[in-house]
């Protein structure tokens, strides 16, 4: 039978087990969507928005891609939110045309961010181009206060600049070349989970030879 030590023992590897279960479970919480916005005549305005889902995150990180055929973006024309008090860096790739890159991050804020608008950009129209005008979410990455990556679940990753109607998951030209195979997003914030689940195993099998 089981001493009272090793019952102890036993009973704190399955709370970490059922602890490294959930907290696998949240890392699926978090959602980011893009959505239009209502813009001046002239131009599209594109909101990253997101829904932690009770998760503390920290910052954000993602790419824009759009339509050159029908609008232009210039750098300035990104703004982060004011609620979750982090900064904008975004940039305008020159090796990946049509591109936004934003990471959305603060060194000295590691606050959890607001549900809300991430940030929002306006861009220029400068033709009807396929009636859409599509601009697509790639690339999305989320980490927590403690740095950890945590997997996003995207809700909603294109949007029209024309028209009413949605964009479709359709192929669209964004002239610019293909990206390179990159290892699914899913797979460092796994690495930790299998670390900690190997612990908790060594932990339970050295509990079961002492109750031996």
């Amino acid at each position: 039978m089981l001493n009272t030590a090793s019952r102890f023992e036993l009973r704190a590897a399955t709370a970490a087990v059922c602890l490294v279960l959930f907290s696998a479970s949240i890392a699926t919480a978090v959602e980011l969507k893009l959505q239009r916005r209502d813009a001046e005549a002239g131009k599209g305005r594109v909101c990253v928005v997101m829904d932690s889902g009770g998760v503390d995150i920290a910052g954000t990180q993602n790419d824009l891609r759009f339509d050159s055929t029908c609008a232009g973006l210039e750098q300035a024309n990104c703004v982060a939110a004011k609620q979750h008090g982090k900064p904008l860096h975004g940039s305008l790739p020159t090796n990946e045309p049509s591109t936004f890159r934003s990471l959305v991050f603060a060194l000295d804020n590691v606050d959890p961010m607001t549900d809300g608008e991430v940030y929002c950009c306006d861009f220029t129209i400068k033709g009807e181009g396929d009636g859409c005008c599509q601009v697509e979410m790639t690339r999305v990455g989320i980490s927590d206060p403690q740095g950890v990556a945590l997997d996003a679940t995207v809700k909603e990753d294109r949007v029209c600049l024309l028209g009413e109607g949605k964009a479709e998951a359709v192929e669209v030209d964004f002239q610019q070349p293909s990206p390179e195979p990159q290892e699914p997003a899913s797979s460092s914030s796994w690495l930790w989970v299998a670390i900690i689940a190997a612990a908790v195993l060594g932990i339970l099998f050295f509990a079961l030879r002492r109750a031996g």
